[in-house]
Parts: C-alpha cells; structure tokens; sequence
C-alpha cells in the first residue's frame, strides 16, 4: 500500500524522473465527511481509481477542503490520471498526458473551499520554486487542456494566476467559498508534445505504471502475465522489477531503452 499521509508543502523535493508539466484536476465530490478528510481522502480516492481499473491512485497529491495536503502516487510513478483524448492530440500521442508530469487534485466538485484552494495554491508555489531553483521550470495545466471533461471546474487560472503559457505568477485569489458553473470550452486545449517524444513515431514510448495500449499488452504476453489487458498496473510493474533484478538491470520497474532491448520488444 502507498504512503497516504498530510505533508507541509514546503516539503516538496522534486522527484528523479524529468518533469516538465504539472496538471490540476478536482475530485468530482463536494462530500466533507470523515473518509473525505486527510489521509482517507486518499484512501478512499485510491478506492475509486482502483475500480477504474488503474493501478491506484492516479494523483501524485491531493488537498481536502480543510486544505490539508496529503501524498497519493509515489512521485518516481507517472500519474494514471490525465490521458490525452482523440482528436484533440495525434493518436500516437495520447499516452503523453502522462510523461513528465505531476497530478494534484483539490476535493470538490460544485462547491471549493478558500482553504482547499489555498493548500492547492502552496502546493503549486512549492513545486514551482523547487523546479525553478534547479533551473527547469515547469508550467501548469488544467486536465481540461488535454480532455473534453471540464476538470478542474474552478477558475484555475485566475485562482492561481496561471498565465497563457501555463507560469505560475504571485497572485491568489479567493477568501470566500467559490461555487463555480464552468463554462463550455473554457481553456484551450494544450499540445501534448514532450520533448523525449516530439513527433508521432518518433520511437518507443518508456512503459511505467499509468500506461495502458498494445505495447503494454506485449509486455505482459513477453513476461507472462495474465490476464493480458494493456494496463501497466501494480500486478506487471512487479513482474518488470523482477526481470530486471533477476537479470541484473537496474531494478525500476520501468520499461526505457535497455529493458526494451533484453526483452526483445
């Protein structure tokens, strides 16, 4: 079971793997119960991706309406939480609303709290001061940038004074609760280009857990596993960590160029 726990934001260490995108999504619930507080927030949102059939929790971090910070995915995990759709990027592309990034999400649906809001904002100010005093920074984006869904459905970028090209400025915005009716079409959408993959068939994508698609699907008939779905959750990021252990490659659990290459895929 991953680490579901509150953390101050000024925690945050920039994980290993490149990051160059961090997405903002909502959870689609304005219920503040006791399992919707904290660490069970996470849980119980854990819950939900596990029935969606992703590998746990997609979001890397997730905030309550109390504003309370709290881990989700491990960071060295891609997100399983934002995949790009047909049409709005090229079909050899839709993976990539998963690389490079960081996934947050603030509790709520119809209804958001200024604390909520302003534990996400924290958050952000962290991440982007990390990434800027290593001198790579990274820009911010709504879900919807990349999906027809409107999520988050807040006004993210006048709340956190996002700028056209996704910079995160000073400005925070909301000391009351913020119900919102979102708009159609409210953001434009966003390219999803990444620089280790800039063109459609350009190479091989690394496979981690979050992928699904046919090259997933050739990975676990190579490796044995069943049932064969596409998914590249807990079940076959085991199997990929074993291989490469027993077969002294550095133990990841992730599919780049040299576990590609000893698996003959």
């Amino acid at each position: 079971m991953w680490d579901f726990r509150p953390i101050d934001p000024a925690s945050f260490r920039a994980p290993a793997r490149k990051v160059t995108r961090v997405f903002l999504h909502c959870t689609d619930s304005d219920a503040d119960t006791a399992e919707y507080r904290g660490a069970a927030l996470a849980a119980t949102v854990n819950e939900w991706h596990l029935a969606n059939g992703w590998a746990g929790i997609g979001y890397h971090f997730i905030v309550d309406k109390a504003g309370v910070v709290v881990t989700g995915r491990p960071l060295e995990l891609t997100p399983a939480a934002q995949l790009g759709e047909v049409p709005l990027v090229a079909p050899a592309m839709v993976h990539m609303g998963n690389v490079a990034t960081i996934a947050i999400s603030t509790h709520g649906s119809k209804v958001f709290t200024p604390e909520g809001l302003a534990g996400t904002h924290a958050l952000l100010a962290a991440i982007d001061a990390a990434y800027r005093a290593a001198g790579a920074p990274v820009t911010f984006h709504g879900h919807c940038e990349i999906d027809p869904r409107p999520c988050p459905v807040y006004p993210y970028r006048q709340v956190h004074g996002i700028d056209a090209a996704g910079n995160l400025g000073g400005h925070f915005a909301p000391a009351k609760p913020l119900e919102v009716k979102p708009p159609a079409d409210a953001w434009p959408k966003l390219p999803i280009i990444d620089a280790a993959h800039p063109l459609p068939g350009a190479g091989p994508r690394d496979l981690s857990e979050g992928c699904h698609g046919d090259d997933v699907a050739a990975l676990q008939r190579k490796l044995g596993i069943a049932p064969v779905d596409g998914w590249f959750g807990r079940q076959t990021f085991g199997a990929v960590h074993d291989w490469q252990a027993s077969h002294g490659i550095g133990a990841d659990g992730i599919v780049g160029p040299v576990t590609r290459k000893a698996l003959g895929l």
